[in-house]
């Protein structure tokens, strides 16, 4: 028999956290607008959108970002349905890692019109959005993306009354690793107005003095000419249909 016996290890059970794990954040919908997200500068449509960002990517363990970025629909009659197609596709991911973005588009397959030059569907295709890749890339620190500074107004587009103005900025630097991405739009219009149009009528001048005779006898005519001297401007009246030129017999 063994001499000096006993116990020389012990162990025991004990409860460590569980690791925190980051689910996918979205910020909250935008208001229903007529202008498309993905296209500032298109003409407004009778289609709306809305649209939304990612606040945080899911991290570790958490849940995926839930449903897409930009929403559509159409704002039509009910007694015009515009009939839409299938959603093709999506496209594949611009970014295998850090936060990117695919894309899938629709077309109006039938459409009924508003009005002589307008689509009650809104655009010919519609696209949706919705993030992608977004798992860090590695381990190093976030690095969000950055805009330039706005450029200065440009100048109004009409030299009277109502026009627009625009101002644009770029994206600096993207979105690496997790970082949050770039908020808000990269172009922006504005209503400008520089002075009232002075509006100018169309104005007939008077009549020349009367041509010497054709003839020194034996018959012969006689003419006078006038012309338009003002022009209308800014939405003026046109000049009445008139004669520009009288002739009188003579001699």
């Amino acid at each position: 028999p063994r001499q000096g016996g006993g116990v020389i290890h012990e162990t025991e059970t004990c409860e460590v956290r569980p690791c925190d794990s980051m689910d996918c954040q979205l910020s909250e919908w935008s208001e229903w607008s007529f202008v498309n997200p993905t296209e500032e500068d298109a003409p407004q449509t009778d289609q709306w959108f809305r649209k939304r960002t990612v606040l945080v990517p899911p991290g570790v363990g958490g849940s995926d970002c839930p449903g897409g970025l930009i929403e559509t629909k159409p704002k039509i009659r009910p007694d015009q349905p515009c009939l839409l197609g299938e959603w093709a596709f999506w496209s594949e991911c611009d970014r295998t890692c850090g936060g990117g973005q695919k894309m899938r588009e629709r077309s109006v397959e039938q459409a009924h019109a508003l009005s002589d030059d307008e689509d009650g569907c809104g655009a010919e295709v519609q696209t949706m959005l919705a993030p992608c890749g977004l798992d860090p890339c590695h381990e190093a620190g976030t690095s969000d993306c950055q805009t330039s500074e706005w450029d200065e107004w440009s100048e109004c587009s009409s030299r009277c009354g109502t026009g627009s103005k625009s101002r644009s900025r770029s994206i600096v630097s993207e979105a690496m690793f997790g970082g949050l991405p770039c908020e808000g739009p990269l172009k922006e219009l504005a209503r400008c107005e520089v002075s009232e149009c002075n509006i100018v009528p169309c104005r007939w001048g008077d009549w020349s003095g009367w041509s010497d005779c054709s003839c020194k006898c034996g018959g012969g005519t006689k003419r006078r000419t006038r012309h338009v001297v003002e022009a209308p401007r800014n939405g003026g009246e046109a000049c009445e249909p008139e004669d520009k030129e009288e002739a009188f017999p003579c001699n």
